[in-house]
């Protein structure tokens, strides 16, 4: 299974549907967009947050991906230290895998 960790040129990704047991597939051309998906991908449940990868633009990504038809869960985690708050971590709940660099197959 790859990954689509290539920066350029579009990736396509391929979704599984397990409630009525279809497959469909998006291109994304956005290298952002890509690290942002690839890393849910890699971290599974364990899902990611801002400290995990910080370089994506997790707010505005994660939305898009969803338009998309992504099932994304969002959990809310409290974190204390110098600037106490909360932060988001995402979880990939869909079943989705990369393609072979420029969309085909």
């Amino acid at each position: 299974m790859t990954t689509g960790t290539t920066r350029r040129g579009p990736t396509q990704y391929w979704v599984f549907d397990p409630d009525d047991k279809t497959t469909f597939t998006f291109t994304l051309q956005h290298s952002r967009m890509r690290d942002v998906l690839n890393a849910l991908i890699q971290r599974g449940a364990t899902g990611c947050n801002f400290y995990d990868a910080p370089a994506p633009p997790w707010a505005s990504s994660v939305p898009r991906l969803r338009k998309v038809g992504l099932d994304i869960e969002t959990i809310r985690e409290e974190h204390g230290g110098e600037h106490p708050g909360h932060h988001a971590r995402y979880i990939l709940r869909s079943k989705v895998w990369a393609g072979p660099q420029g969309g085909t197959q």
